[in-house]
């Protein structure tokens, strides 16, 4: 077998398998995975983040500010 009829069946195999594959995966059917609610989590309020929040809307003001 010359070289030019070897390529010429490595190249229709190649082609054979990637038409093989790509009808393999065109007929899978995707499953959709499963969808979970995120729970909601309602904290108490925090006094520190609400100072820290008080603080920051603030701005520079805040150093000077005597507030506990």
């Amino acid at each position: 077998m010359d070289s030019k009829t070897l390529a010429r069946v490595g190249a229709i195999i190649f082609v054979s398998v990637a038409i093989t594959a790509t009808a393999i995966e065109m007929t899978r059917k995707e499953e959709k995975p499963a969808v979970r609610p995120t729970p909601v989590l309602e904290e108490a309020p925090d006094p520190l983040r609400e100072g820290q929040r008080r603080c920051q809307q603030m701005g520079e003001a805040a150093a000077s500010d005597m507030h506990p």
